[in-house]
């Protein structure tokens, strides 16, 4: 089983970048929060992109977990994408469900 869900958060002009580690599941719900938290605080942020290109696993949960952070997004105006999902397929993460919910870039 992977460590814990590491994030290190950039800015990368008004977009906040969220580069997420490992694995992505009910266990790191509270780094997820606190790491979107960060960016909503940031009133030079317009925009929120999670990068999962690093993940090695998501569980059932994630699915879950970043819609609560697409919502928490919304009501402050801020746009939340998704990149580097095409890994999740291999953890039965269907791309196409993310597809439905975020843009994925």
């Amino acid at each position: 089983m992977p460590g814990p869900l590491s994030i290190v958060v950039e800015r990368l002009g008004d977009v906040a970048v969220g580069r997420l580690g490992s694995h992505l599941g009910i266990e790191g719900h509270h780094a997820l929060k606190a790491a979107v938290d960060e960016c909503l605080a940031d009133p030079g942020v317009s925009a929120v992109q999670l990068d999962l290109s690093a993940v090695e696993f998501a569980d059932t949960t994630a699915v879950g977990m970043l819609l609560v952070q697409r919502e928490r997004c919304r009501l402050r105006d801020k746009a939340l994408t998704l990149t580097g999902c095409s890994g999740l397929a291999a953890d039965g993460l269907a791309v196409e469900v993310l597809e439905r919910h975020f843009p994925v870039l």
